[in-house]
């Protein structure tokens, strides 16, 4: 079925990551002050393709009714490249390939298994630039970053506030 997963933000998606064993259900705690912005992920994988994905929030509630509007919080998709643009000879960066690079494919063989490097480099995407419009499909048993930012008003109320994110 679909999981869903918040993933540290100082984590680099690739397209074949999966949930942590025994996650829990996707939830972001962010933590700011006024006038800030801060983000989270969540990941999105599912085992049939993905149409159509959308994401969503609605106002969040705060102390004594106070709110923060839904249109402070921005919600943007990751863009994949392939990670060859992360290795020498294959890519741009002319650096050899990253220990946590290869860590990602042996964890992916299972998917990339019997590819030629070269192949399997360009089969792994690797998630660093963010748009607003969602891919138009995520394939099978891929996961999909979904950024939310909140931009925190300079007149908020300080407390906790809570929201939900829809997907």
């Amino acid at each position: 079925g679909v999981q869903g997963w918040a993933a540290d933000m100082h984590q680099r998606l690739f397209n074949f990551d999966y949930p942590p064993y025994g996650a829990p259900p996707a939830r972001i705690d962010l933590a700011g002050a006024r006038n800030g912005v801060y983000s989270g992920q969540i990941a999105v994988r599912s085992d049939a393709p993905i149409t159509a994905l959308s994401a969503s929030s609605g106002d969040l509630a705060g102390p004594a009714g106070t709110r923060i509007p839904a249109s402070a919080v921005q919600v943007r998709y990751g863009v994949g490249s392939p990670a060859s643009l992360l290795v020498g000879g294959y890519g741009t960066y002319g650096m050899k390939m990253p220990m946590a690079l290869k860590h990602n494919l042996d964890t992916y063989s299972r998917e990339l298994a019997g590819l030629p490097e070269k192949e399997q480099l360009a089969k792994l995407l690797f998630y660093d630039r963010l748009s607003a419009r969602p891919p138009a499909e995520i394939p099978a048993n891929t996961c999909q970053p979904v950024w939310v930012t909140v931009r925190v008003p300079k007149d908020a109320a300080p407390g906790k506030y809570q929201g939900t994110v829809t997907l």
